[in-house]
């Protein structure tokens, strides 16, 4: 089994593997909702339990655009399945549920993303970029998130630490924390 250090070191290789599979549809990224990370038994897990890394602190996106996007992209993946997935609607802590609406409003205001923006195009959008980002193809990047505004990658890489972005983040692990040792939460 791999250590936090090790699979946190992996991350890099991971994305730059996904970057070799040769040409990416446009909804690579959303077959079956689940397909965060490759061979994953399940997505939403994974990205909850990654959730602090990804976007506890947005403010250590700081000239880093890969992890921006990334950690953009993963709040938008938990936020769309838990409002959306009928598997949590009806098991996830309402708490957790609002939380990351919260998260996912407060990022999208300080980001300039468009409160209209579809969630899943965003996510997917995002991915792609970060996809572009890994082979070094800034421009492809900017061009694919060009729909958000202009310098989405810039506004990413600029942000605080986000208050509710990082309580997000922390609740989204703990509702799966809760939910393995049999003790989730109620509505």
């Amino acid at each position: 089994m791999l250590n936090r250090r090790t699979a946190i070191l992996a991350l890099p290789a991971l994305a730059l593997a996904a970057c070799s599979q040769g040409p990416v549809a446009d909804n690579e990224f959303l077959l079956g909702g689940d397909d965060v990370v490759r061979g994953a038994a399940d997505g939403v897990r994974t990205a909850a339990f990654g959730a602090q890394r990804a976007f506890g602190d947005t403010s250590a996106w700081r000239g880093n655009p890969i992890a921006a996007c990334f950690g953009a992209a993963q709040l938008e993946y938990l936020a769309r399945n838990f409002t959306e997935n009928a598997r949590f609607d009806s098991t996830a802590n309402f708490t957790t549920i609002h939380t990351v609406q919260q998260a996912q409003r407060e990022l999208r205001q300080a980001a300039g993303i468009p409160a209209s923006a579809a969630p899943a195009r965003l996510e997917n959008d995002l991915r792609l970029a970060v996809r572009e980002l890994s082979i070094g193809n800034r421009p492809a990047a900017e061009a694919r998130l060009a729909a958000y505004g202009p310098g989405l990658i810039d506004r990413l890489t600029n942000l605080p630490r986000l208050r509710r972005v990082e309580e997000a983040a922390g609740a989204v692990a703990s509702e799966f924390s809760r939910a393995r040792d049999g003790s989730a939460g109620t509505r």
